[in-house]
């Protein structure tokens, strides 16, 4: 009885499943309305297959004509799914798609993942502004991400799964703006719980189905179809969480505290200044530590050196001399799991450069582009440089292919 009733919602709000012209075509065309099924006693006990789609019901235009004192709905996406088939035109895999009602106002949202590698690939979200025209109403990540809708609330969900890491993102749909309600992240590394289990599933939440995607070359003018990956079962995201991190945190306890690790990094610093980056670099569920140990100057932080802490405590010196005598860091996200600790070296002028370290396995290592990078930054789309010269300039920017398995950045 798990989500029976849900269903029946979902069915009754959901009006489009005729199916319009192909991509090759950008003219309008009209389709009416399906009317909702009546919800039945029979309908309500009805058990719900564990992979197959939600009884939407389906009519053909003949059988539409029936009501005719029902307004025409139109498709005001045909324009940009033209747009989009042209623009991924002789790609090895063309973009995809789905579409829900996620302001329930009775006509359905499209969602366009596109980008060509995991690194771009970004859900643009479309939905129906003034005068029936389409109007892109935001973006959302689209790596190593799949679509989840709750149909009682119209609440989008991005679920990402990577390197044994997790992030659910919950969005909804207001002023035909697409905005970020929670987050969740957490790390799976280590845990029994996920090991025996996997991933978390977002159709362990009540009334939420997965949204089925199809290629944008295929396009159809339809309410995507919605599967059920867990009937008869439930959990929340916090329940899943509790479970995969009870043995992660007996783990962690075991390791030397954030104060032990500053102590063994200053007992080899010889400067005044110590610029500490504490952080769970590897996503393992333990914390070591970056610093740069320096000396103030009308400059900035003088570099003596920079050292890294493992988790048990242990220092080691990575280096002193660096393409530039001063310096500062900071900590990157790059996913859920995965964080680089930047150092940026200059001389006291508008140039710099920026070395990446990160950690894999508790040992810390260096990027291979590291010392040839110029203000290393993240987004949606992934990572990215600029090309060398001089900070008070503008200058192009360079896009970065993440390797999973070096856990390193190439050009």
């Amino acid at each position: 009885m798990k989500k029976i009733n849900s269903i029946i919602a979902c069915s009754a709000s959901l009006l489009l499943t005729a199916t319009c012209t192909g991509c090759g075509d950008t003219g309008m065309e009209s389709y009416a309305p399906v009317s909702p099924q009546p919800q039945t006693e029979a309908s309500t006990k009805a058990p719900v297959p564990a992979t197959t789609a939600k009884p939407v019901p389906t009519a053909t235009i003949a059988e539409t004509t029936a009501a005719p004192t029902e307004p025409e709905i139109t498709d005001i996406y045909a324009d940009v799914v033209s747009d989009y088939c042209n623009e991924c035109a002789g790609m090895s895999y063309p973009y995809s798609y789905a579409m829900a009602d996620l302001d329930l106002d009775g006509y359905p949202e499209l969602m366009v993942k596109t980008g060509t590698c995991e690194a771009e690939y970004m859900y643009v979200v479309w939905t129906k502004g003034a005068n029936d025209t389409a109007i892109k109403a935001g973006e959302c990540s689209g790596f190593h991400t799949s679509l989840y809708y709750n149909c009682q609330n119209g609440l989008l969900y991005t679920n990402s799964c990577q390197m044994d890491g997790e992030r659910l993102e919950e969005c909804s749909l207001h002023n035909q703006q697409i905005q970020f309600t929670n987050s969740y992240s957490w790390n799976l590394r280590d845990s029994a719980y996920y090991q025996e289990h996997g991933y978390y599933d977002p159709t362990l939440m009540e009334n939420v189905y997965a949204l089925s995607e199809r290629d944008i070359t295929d396009y159809v003018f339809a309410v995507s179809d919605m599967i059920d990956g867990t009937p008869g079962e439930t959990m929340t995201i916090e329940e899943y969480i509790q479970k995969t991190s009870e043995n992660q945190q007996t783990e962690a306890a075991a390791t030397v505290s954030e104060d032990t690790l500053r102590s063994n990094i200053l007992a080899q610093c010889s400067g005044n200044q110590l610029d500490w980056f504490y952080d769970d670099f590897d996503g393992d569920g333990t914390y070591e530590a970056f610093a740069i140990d320096g000396n103030s100057s009308d400059f900035g932080n003088e570099i003596q050196g920079i050292y890294y802490a493992d988790a048990s405590g242990n220092v080691t010196l990575i280096g002193t001399t660096f393409w530039g005598g001063f310096g500062s860091g900071r900590v990157v996200d790059y996913s859920s799991s995965k964080k680089f600790f930047v150092l940026n070296t200059h001389n006291g002028g508008s140039g710099s450069t920026d070395y990446l370290y990160s950690v894999k396995e508790g040992n810390y290592y260096e990027s291979n582009l590291s010392g040839s990078l110029y203000g290393f930054q993240v987004d949606e789309n992934g990572a990215y440089t600029f090309e060398p010269g001089s900070d008070a300039h503008e200058r192009p920017q360079i896009r970065l292919y993440y390797d999973e398995s070096t856990e390193d950045f190439y050009q």
